[in-house]
């Protein structure tokens, strides 16, 4: 199909996208380096504050309506028409979102909403 169109006399604007066929391992695998990250960081602050972590209270995250597609490069600046072979190199997909953890901590006095 791009040699069809990289001959054509016309001028086409191609735009090639990447993506995943199954992105819920990916979500899977960014949700559990998210708590165990958040967790990591919670217990040092405790820590280092002279306090213990307490229960988890609450867990929100967001998405933000996530796309999981890479920028695409291609060998050339020269438009698809001129090129005499299409070299496409797609980037790493990236993905963010957005997780808030909630946890009680502990002094010898009283708990208080970390």
């Amino acid at each position: 199909m791009l040699s069809v169109i990289s001959t054509s006399k016309a001028k086409p604007k191609v735009d090639i996208a990447f993506t995943l066929k199954d992105d819920s391992e990916i979500k899977e695998e960014v949700l559990r380096n998210a708590s165990n990250n958040a967790r990591k960081k919670a217990e040092i602050l405790a820590s280092t504050s002279g306090v213990k972590l307490g229960k988890l209270i609450s867990i929100d995250y967001s998405w933000k309506d996530i796309e999981l597609y890479s920028d695409t490069n291609y060998c050339d600046s020269k438009p698809i028409s001129k090129m005499s072979s299409i070299d496409i190199e797609p980037k790493d997909i990236k993905i963010e979102g957005s997780v808030t953890f909630i946890w009680e901590i502990e002094d010898e006095h009283s708990s208080y909403d970390l």
